[in-house]
């Protein structure tokens, strides 16, 4: 659960990300931070930074998708089982897709 201050800290790196505005490092950081530990923050930035980097799409299906939040929220993030090794691939994901 986040305190009003991360909240109001959070919903504002947010706002300025979903914008394509400037985000510090340090923001980053608290924001990596708490998607990897709360899978909600992390649902909430991949929506912020898709609704930078797509196209408005007037599709309805198109936007069902988008809206699903399905998928990684940078192109280069995609599985290529030509190039990439899935162990590899794997090793980024936030600790609460870790099994134990």
């Amino acid at each position: 659960m986040l305190s009003k201050a991360n909240r109001i800290k959070l919903s504002g790196i947010l706002e300025r990300l979903s914008k394509g505005k400037t985000v510090s490092l340090q923001e980053r950081f608290f924001l990596s931070k708490l998607s990897n530990n709360d899978q909600s923050v992390s649902n909430l930035s991949r929506k912020a930074v898709k609704k930078v980097t797509s196209t408005s799409s007037v599709d309805s299906i198109d936007k069902f998708l988008n809206e699903l939040n399905l998928g990684p929220s940078e192109p280069h993030e995609e599985y290529d089982p030509k190039n990439d090794d899935l162990g590899e691939w794997f090793c980024g994901s936030p600790s609460w897709i870790a099994r134990s």
